[in-house]
């Protein structure tokens, strides 16, 4: 359950920065000043409500298992990231990033 639980809070959590960031980026005007504050934009509260639902079962996950289980699975928004990062934010793909992501891979399975 703690494993499930953090994997599904990593998730979360990457998801809702992501979120934000795509706020940020839509909120922006010409010369890089916010249109209005981003209280007011919708998207950002997603992200914020996305991050602390995630913390909070990230919390919940240390219940149910240890937290040498728990902390490396944190890892897991890295490969999340990615794919909300290429697909969503069309931010660029390159051999490097998934060097990293096999390394981060790696080092879960290590752990």
């Amino acid at each position: 359950i703690g494993i499930i639980l953090s994997l599904v809070a990593d998730i979360v959590i990457n998801i809702g920065m992501n979120a934000m960031k795509y706020a940020h980026n839509t909120n922006m005007d010409d010369e890089g000043r916010p249109i209005k504050s981003f209280f007011l934009v919708p998207c950002w509260w997603i992200g914020m409500v996305g991050i602390l639902a995630g913390e909070v079962g990230n919390l919940i996950a240390y219940g149910y298992a240890p937290a040498s289980i728990v902390t490396p699975m944190g890892a897991v928004g890295v490969l999340t990231n990615v794919i909300i990062t290429t697909y969503v934010l069309g931010e660029a793909f390159s051999i490097m990033i998934v060097f990293g992501v096999i390394l981060v891979v790696g080092g879960i399975v290590l752990v």
